[in-house]
């Protein structure tokens, strides 16, 4: 299966930058070129010249990207898909009483059914907002798998992992921990280890979940309650526990999804083991948790990726509103136009969600030999005229998911307007 992609204008996430009206060629599921101009010669077995010059195009599907502009497929490295079910349904409340009161006595009646079609639902309002991988941590994740495998996205998924009583039980079995190992990944679904957050498990159990792999997925920071619990019950911040007990290791990959309230100490604990952070900004700031000093975690050298946590504390799984709310809030709380740029922005919501969940070697870019998850966003609509200088702030500043038009992963197209 060929594909060759011509006229677009191109962000590549790569040291090319961007690229107006050039071409994108797809072999399978894979990028095999990215070019300005249309090579003279097959730059692999899988073309032909023809008797014109250049290469043949009678036997691949041609596709035209005229006013489009085509990017990576967007990573939202931190959500819980089955969620949708709560949308709108306990607005207006701060976390504790959001999760505590509402929440979780409502997650005790979900059947897997109610899983498998919330998560269907989640994953079609992806595929529409540019979403091409996302990272996925709840319960009964057989169902979502199922799901996810029928949508055809890719994903991290993980049981969320819990267990608060500390009565000298075997942790393996645990309802949970059985769940997690009967998981069964695939090509494109990678399973991972998911404990939900320090005040969900007792440190031994956070301790034997590090026995289970090496690719980790948690709540850490999320509000000042919870610093000021652990702090309180074990003298140390979230991380400072986690780091005690395994979870941030350089030979591990570790995503931290909010990260809103972390000490200088924190910091350092992040950069120095190359543990990645999910800015949740829409979700915080619904849920009144505060705004996590993103820019100074930049620039202390942690990876720092994007997510739009549940559709039950956003309300909506729109990538495109996470990316520009990101480059926006910033720059209001630091009083600096140059904190968080647009360039900044979409590398959180492609190349750094990719290394975030392990996967920088496969997405996140258009460059050859990474997958062919594309997007193609139409640039003739009202609100994207005239483009913008670069492609990078037509995006994030002026786009919105209608201006979105097809979802590719592997080089299929899962989405058309």
């Amino acid at each position: 299966m060929k594909k060759l992609i011509k006229n677009a204008n191109i962000i590549t996430m790569t040291n090319l930058g961007e690229i107006r009206n050039g071409y994108i060629g797809v072999i399978d599921d894979e990028i095999d070129f990215v070019e300005q101009e249309i090579p003279n010669s097959p730059p692999s077995e899988g073309w032909t010249r023809s008797g014109r010059g250049g290469l043949s195009y009678d036997d691949c599907e041609i596709i035209d990207a005229e006013n489009s502009i085509v990017m990576p497929g967007f990573v939202n490295a931190h959500t819980h898909t089955p969620m949708t079910l709560f949308r709108g349904m306990a607005d207006d409340l701060n976390l504790q009483d959001w999760l505590f009161n509402h929440i979780l006595p409502a997650e005790e009646n979900l059947t897997p059914e109610d899983i498998y079609k919330g998560t269907k639902l989640a994953l079609s309002e992806m595929l529409q907002s540019g979403t091409t991988c996302f990272c996925d941590m709840y319960f009964m994740c057989e169902e979502i798998i199922k799901a996810t495998i029928e949508s055809g996205l890719r994903a991290n998924i993980g049981t969320g992992l819990t267990y608060s009583v500390n009565d000298g039980i075997q942790f393996e079995t645990i309802k949970c921990i059985n769940e997690y190992k009967n998981l069964k990944g695939t090509d494109k679904i990678k399973i991972v280890v998911s404990p939900h957050a320090i005040y969900s498990a007792t440190p031994e159990f956070l301790q034997f979940c590090t026995t289970l792999g090496t690719t980790f997925h948690t709540h850490v920071s999320e509000t000042k309650q919870e610093n000021e619990d652990c702090l309180k019950k074990f003298d140390k911040t979230p991380t400072e526990l986690l780091d005690s007990l395994g979870y941030m290791k350089k030979n591990q990959i570790t995503n931290c999804a909010h990260c809103v309230y972390l000490t200088d100490n924190d910091i350092k604990i992040f950069a120095e083991n190359n543990v990645s952070i999910t800015h949740c900004p829409s979700s915080n700031l619904k849920l009144a948790s505060g705004i996590a000093p993103i820019q100074k975690y930049i620039d202390s050298g942690i990876n720092v990726a994007l997510g739009t946590d549940g559709a039950a504390s956003n309300n909506n799984l729109d990538m495109f509103n996470e990316i520009r709310l990101a480059a926006l809030i910033h720059k209001g709380a630091t009083c600096n136009p140059l904190a968080v740029s647009a360039q900044t922005a979409l590398e959180m919501a492609t190349v750094n969600g990719a290394k975030a969940l392990g996967r920088e070697h496969e997405i996140g870019k258009i460059e050859k030999g990474y997958k062919a998850d594309l997007i193609f966003i139409e640039t003739k609509s009202p609100n994207m005229t005239p483009l913008a200088t670069t492609l990078a702030s037509a995006v994030v500043y002026s786009a919105s998911s209608k201006n979105l038009i097809r979802t590719m992963v592997g080089g299929e197209t899962l989405y058309q307007v």
